[in-house]
């Protein structure tokens, strides 16, 4: 007996004859599917099976994708919604989320928690707020914006929102190694410049800030010229003006204040591998170095004492034109942040 894939006086073997026939046969429909996969040609067919694409091979022949233009006479879904907490998934966050756009067009539509069915179109495109209930924020936690779009069945919209709590916020002096405090106190002089550093702290599994945060620095310009930071971004000035009384400390008469945002990266909050723009959560904490220059008056003790206040950014909804707002202030100059809170850095 010959081995298979022997040539005789007969020519080659049956089996080789095969395998070279199934070889060309494989080929050919690879050579197919080169449009579904990058090609020139789409040589697939897409179907639309309620929220899943399906797409079917069909022998190489070249097709126009086709898309779900109606649902066999089906007008709406139901959205339902259920909130989850970002970092304890048996917590339910109890919040709402409102619908505010449709297809690129208003659409005020309130989808309660807990899997309430809500009616909508079907075949659409929306913008929502989750943690929001028409223009009013969810408290203790950070609104997440949501886009999502639907097709002729129901639709589950799970989002994680993210816990807020105030940080810890406290002051090491000058010299870089003595923690502040009022009974140790930074020595000042007039007419000279000091770096302290302030230092905050998000608590465990909540966020100090999930998208930026406004501080600010209150002092006695009798006896402090100027406060700045090249750590942090100047802000507009009507983040705070007019709010005073709002403020969380009140450290004597001060008459200035100074607004600055921080918008930082310190972690990967949503898992992309890309630390996230004003995010501070879960333990981190930042190092803020600030400079406070003095006037040519001697300040007594707790005179020049600067005061910062820390005012996390949210999102909320504009319920005048239904818009969405990422500040510290509504439409309405009602506070929307979350987690603020302040700190003294005490001097004498």
């Amino acid at each position: 007996m010959k081995p298979i894939g022997q040539i005789g006086k007969k020519g080659i073997a049956m089996p080789l004859i095969l395998l070279i026939a199934g070889l060309a046969l494989v080929a050919g429909y690879a050579a197919s599917k080169a449009g579904m996969f990058g090609g020139d040609t789409d040589s697939s067919l897409t179907v639309q099976k309620g929220d899943t694409t399906v797409i079917l091979p069909d022998a190489g022949k070249a097709v126009a994708q086709k898309e779900l233009t109606s649902c066999d006479g089906i007008a709406s879904v139901n959205a339902l919604y259920n909130d989850i907490n970002f970092y304890k998934k048996g917590t339910d966050p109890a919040g709402n989320m409102t619908i505010y756009e449709a297809d690129g067009k208003e659409f005020l539509t309130l989808v309660l928690d807990d899997a309430t069915a809500t009616t909508i179109p079907v075949l659409s495109e929306f913008k929502a707020l989750a943690g929001n209930e028409r223009g009013t924020p969810n408290a203790n936690y950070f609104a997440t914006p949501l886009e999502f779009s639907t097709a002729c069945n129901d639709l589950p919209i799970q989002a994680k929102v993210v816990p807020s709590s105030a940080p810890t916020i406290s002051f090491v002096n000058d010299d870089g190694i003595t923690k502040n405090s009022d009974s140790n106190h930074e020595l000042i002089g007039a007419n000279s410049t000091y770096t302290p550093t302030a230092v905050i702290k998000a608590q465990s599994e909540t966020c100090a800030a999930r998208y930026g945060a406004i501080v600010a620095f209150e002092y006695d310009a009798t006896y402090t010229n100027n406060v700045d930071s090249s750590h942090l971004d100047n802000a507009k000035s009507s983040f705070l003006v007019a709010h005073y009384t709002n403020w969380t400390l009140n450290q004597g008469a001060w008459d200035q204040y100074k607004i600055m945002l921080w918008n930082g990266t310190v972690m990967d909050i949503d898992g992309d591998g890309v630390n996230d723009a004003g995010a501070l959560c879960d333990g981190k904490k930042i190092e803020i170095p600030f400079d406070v220059e003095t006037t040519g008056t001697a300040a007594g003790e707790d005179n020049g004492t600067i005061v910062m206040h820390w005012y996390p950014l949210n999102y909320d909804l504009d319920s005048d034109d239904l818009t969405l707002i990422k500040d510290i202030y509504d439409e309405d100059n009602h506070l929307i942040t979350e987690a603020e809170t302040a700190g003294i850095w005490y001097t004498a």
